[in-house]
């Protein structure tokens, strides 16, 4: 628990862990309470700081989004050694939370266009903001959109790349921890209870994939052969950098 006792010192005394470690300081009590706020209720730090990293970059992030996630860091990588960063490309970002995919995509390859979709009116103004503190906003249309709905009439054309992290978990697999993150981002559907319904999201950009000029979207490792089965005219499935099946393509 060091480490943690150090990221939040950190935080709240706006120093960097090497001069904590070197240096003496102050646990206050405001500390300590946040330390309990994690430790006992399992609330994470990045709920509480109402901030995470991804990539490079900090995003604003709350109770309406879903944090982002290092594995999901895959995707850009993945990006960023298929195309050129001059080249002039369209994404769309389904179920953009936070907008860390969309918005990461917009700094990396500047002369680009995202549309950036997601179900929550809150969860797209935590998008907008992030965009605007990451001076992309002018390159991403924010929409609110259920998942792929009237998709054919909101595209311009059949140009785009789909990149996703669609929720896949079942409802007994939520932890304490993941309370904290919108539960719409986590599961599927309410009552999704067996391994079929992980693909309920995954299927729906399936039937419609010939719409984009490509799709990725990452999986969980133990999905490999449902997606496999399920979506049989895939290219493939990137590994992540732990060596681990995460993301399918087509």
């Amino acid at each position: 628990m060091k480490n943690i006792k150090l990221l939040i010192a950190s935080e709240i005394l706006n120093r960097e862990i090497n001069d904590l470690i070197l240096n003496d300081f102050q646990w206050t009590e405001e500390m300590e309470n946040i330390f309990l706020d994690f430790s006992i209720n399992k609330k994470p730090l990045s709920k509480i700081f109402q901030k995470k990293r991804f990539w490079q970059y900090d995003f604003f992030t709350n109770e309406n989004t879903l944090d982002p996630r290092p594995d999901t860091e895959i995707i850009i990588e993945i990006m960023l050694k298929r195309f050129k960063k001059e080249e002039s490309l369209f994404f769309l970002d389904l179920g953009t939370g936070t907008g860390a995919i969309g918005i990461t995509l917009a700094k990396n390859f500047p002369q680009s266009k995202i549309i950036a979709i997601d179900i929550c009116p809150k969860a797209l103004e935590i998008a907008k903001k992030n965009a605007k503190n990451l001076k992309c906003l002018d390159q991403i249309t924010f929409l609110q959109n259920n998942w792929l709905e009237n998709i054919e009439n909101i595209l311009p054309n059949k140009n785009f790349i789909l990149v996703s992290n669609p929720p896949y978990l079942l409802e007994n697999e939520i932890t304490k921890e993941l309370t904290f993150d919108p539960e719409i981002a986590l599961i599927p559907f309410k009552g999704a209870k067996n391994e079929i319904d992980r693909l309920e999201k995954y299927l729906k950009i399936y039937e419609k994939r010939k719409l984009f000029s490509n799709c990725f979207m990452e999986i969980c490792p133990q999905m490999t052969e449902l997606c496999i089965k399920y979506m049989p005219e895939n290219k493939g499935i990137y590994k992540d950098f732990g060596n681990r099946n995460r993301v399918l393509f087509w």
